[in-house]
């Protein structure tokens, strides 16, 4: 007698999920938000995810569904670009459209 099974495919995960950190050397992620509107003037909150205590290595922008010919981005911890700048204003012109 022979069992055929079928593969359903790769697994594939679409959410970003925050994860307990147990040591001070592993990578993870602070924070993430969806769909932000590059057209647009003003802050964008960003809450970290489970960490009172971090140091950023990566700030990443992904996926534009329109060429950013204009659009700037810079990352800080207050608002109206106060506080501490872990990514000054940079041109996003470098991402285009999918």
């Amino acid at each position: 007698m022979t069992t055929t099974t079928t593969n359903p495919g790769p697994a594939v995960t679409v959410s970003a999920h925050p994860s307990n950190v147990t040591t001070n050397q592993t990578l993870r992620l602070l924070a993430v938000y969806k769909g932000v509107n590059a057209n647009v003037t003003g802050d964008t909150v960003l809450p970290i995810n489970n960490s009172t205590s971090y140091s950023v290595s990566n700030v990443i922008f992904t996926n534009a569904s329109v060429n950013l010919t204009t659009a700037q981005a810079g990352v800080f911890t207050a608002p109206s670009a106060g506080g501490t700048a872990i990514v000054a204003d940079a041109a996003l012109s470098a991402m285009t459209g999918s």
